[in-house]
């Protein structure tokens, strides 16, 4: 089975709606991404989705949830042409999380195809670095791994040249990926022009 493999990266909640993902905006984000899933499954017939997230808190969650929700519906009777992976950066990411978050957490872990850790891979190991603790860098390096191993990144991002976010979008740019931007603060959606250099509509 051929798979067309996406990526998702975003804000964390402090950067979103807050930790609460019954908000309606949360809601309509979800929307959103249900109906980008749906035309990406309806142009390519024949052919599985494979999702890769970061497993982190905010757009990463949201991510999971419409992924499994799409992969639970009953679109798929006969075969599993939905499989999703969680990219972890480091096994202990959720350490100092809620409880609420962390019961989330096990079960999008529990319930997806694939659990890739990625501090523990040769190519994106952080040097000088112990594997399954905290260092900023493999934040960056699980981005570079989604990136690497993706056709399509779809991305939640308000426009703020700084952070994670960002950092992982120009690593997909660097790569000649596609990509698909979902505004946070509007819901507008825009695609990589890659003859321009800039985000267009």
């Amino acid at each position: 089975m051929e798979y067309i493999n996406i990526a998702f990266t975003g804000h964390r909640p402090n950067r979103l709606y807050g930790y609460d993902l019954n908000n309606p905006k949360y809601k309509q984000l979800s929307k959103i991404l249900r109906k980008l899933l749906d035309k990406i499954d309806y142009d390519n017939p024949g052919k599985g989705i494979k999702g890769i997230v970061g497993g982190a808190l905010g757009f990463d969650t949201l991510a999971y949830d419409s992924l499994y929700n799409k992969k639970i519906s009953g679109e798929f009777p006969e075969y599993n042409l939905l499989k999703i992976e969680i990219a972890i950066p480091f096994k202990n990411q959720n350490i100092k999380w809620n409880h609420i978050d962390k019961v989330k957490y096990s079960f999008c872990k529990e319930h997806s195809d694939k659990i890739t850790y990625v501090d523990r891979l040769d190519d994106y190991k952080v040097k000088g670095v112990q594997e399954d603790i905290y260092h900023i860098s493999k934040m960056q390096k699980r981005n570079e791994y989604m990136v690497d191993n993706c056709d399509l990144l779809i991305a939640c991002w308000s426009g703020v040249k700084k952070g994670g976010t960002y950092n992982c979008i120009k690593y997909a740019i660097k790569n000649n990926k596609r990509i698909i931007v979902i505004n946070p603060n509007d819901f507008k959606i825009k695609k990589y022009n890659f003859k321009r250099g800039d985000i267009d509509e």
